[in-house]
């Protein structure tokens, strides 16, 4: 008799770390990795890991791995995601329910003794999500797009008992709505319903205050909750918000001005170094229980034209490169090697050292002048 094969299932996310520790990307069908159709430069291929790797961590942990899928038998959308969820009304979690910090340790002479979790408390599942944002004076009307997902049990037409009969599956019910065009008048924005019947609601509050309108948007599950649990929550909401006509209506968020000069110098300086440094990485919006991304206009980076509410945010940092002849023409031929540095003779040593300063002289000119350029505000 065959023995029964009991090591663990391993997970997408599991299969794809196995697969890139061996060059090669998962199957789609299949659990042994298959390499890639096509060589990949190792940029091309990093960032292509990198990518895949994202997604996955996205559909494992937020959903959906299809706009209806069909979940595997005996499992529920509770027990499988953990991001991107909206609670019925009034669904609490017990304290001894939520995880511990991981503050446990044996005591030890470097770093002390290990401090006692405080007791927690009992709190509120999250049954709404939105954002804020700030919109010129020109504009008129917004548009609001409100997605999510419903899970409905119902009789699978792939998968089947041991019986042999059709399984009770849940199968995701994807629900994609947008708003009429809503007029941006000081109060609450009219309510709607992306499903007629069903308590999930979008609404909203505009603000007006020194010139500057502020809107607040949420999405909120009304519900309550019956049997069975899972069909009263929502799983991968979204907000998407853009203007009418598609124009870029969305401005930085004021935030209040520190006075630096009630600050420290040293603090003082950082303030300063620090607003010249992301001058142009402006925040468009605050999500309340959620990230927001915005899609920045061409012309104006200062304005945006969509808003996206996000579970999962994003960003890329950039690589921090020595420069070279591709940056400043005037490095072009010299050498910057320490070791062929030390070998040189002593008149070629002092040549390649006077260029680069001047080089280097170069570059600070160039930069001092654009504080003079309104293109780079830099005037404050």
């Amino acid at each position: 008799m065959a023995k029964k094969n009991t090591s663990p299932r391993k997970s997408p996310l599991g299969q794809f770390v196995e697969a890139s520790s061996s060059g090669s990307a998962p199957s789609k069908t299949s659990t042994t990795p298959a390499p890639l159709k096509t060589p990949l430069a190792p940029t091309t291929h990093r960032n292509t890991l990198r990518r895949e790797l994202v997604d996955m961590v996205s559909r494992d942990l937020l959903g959906p791995s299809s706009p209806n899928e069909e979940l595997p038998q005996g499992e529920k959308p509770g027990g499988r995601y953990l991001l991107g969820l909206l609670a019925p009304q009034n669904v609490g979690v017990m304290a001894d329910e939520l995880e511990g910090v991981a503050t446990a340790g044996a005591d030890s002479v470097e770093e002390g003794a290990t401090e006692a979790e405080a007791a927690g408390i009992d709190s509120m599942f999250p049954s709404a999500m939105g954002m804020t944002f700030v919109v010129n004076s020109e504009a008129e009307h917004i548009i609001i797009k409100a997605s999510y997902g419903r899970y409905e049990q119902r009789e699978s037409a792939n998968q089947t008992t041991k019986g042999g009969n059709a399984a009770r599956t849940w199968h995701r019910v994807p629900v994609s709505v947008q708003s009429q065009p809503i007029p941006l008048v000081p109060g609450n924005l009219p309510k709607w319903l992306p499903e007629p019947g069903r308590s999930i609601e979008v609404a909203g509050r505009v603000r007006e205050r020194n010139g500057v309108r502020t809107v607040t948007v949420f999405l909120a599950n009304r519900q309550q909750e019956q049997r069975p649990r899972d069909a009263w929550w929502l799983f991968q909401p979204q907000l998407e918000v853009t203007s009418a006509d598609g124009s870029a209506i969305f401005t930085k968020r004021h935030s209040p001005n520190h006075d630096i000069s009630k600050l420290d110098p040293l603090h003082a300086r950082e303030q300063q170094t620090l607003s010249m440094l992301y001058r142009r990485r402006l925040e468009f919006a605050v999500g309340h229980g959620v990230s927001i991304h915005a899609t920045t206009d061409g012309a104006d980076p200062t304005r945006a034209s969509r808003l996206e509410t996000r579970y999962l945010p994003e960003a890329t940092v950039l690589k921090v490169d020595t420069p070279d002849e591709r940056d400043n023409p005037a490095l072009t031929g010299l050498i910057f090697d320490m070791k062929q540095l030390a070998n040189l003779p002593k008149a070629a040593l002092n040549v390649n050292l006077n260029r680069l300063a001047d080089a280097y002289r170069e570059w600070i000119d160039a930069e001092e002048q654009k504080l003079g350029d309104p293109a780079e505000g830099l005037a404050d």
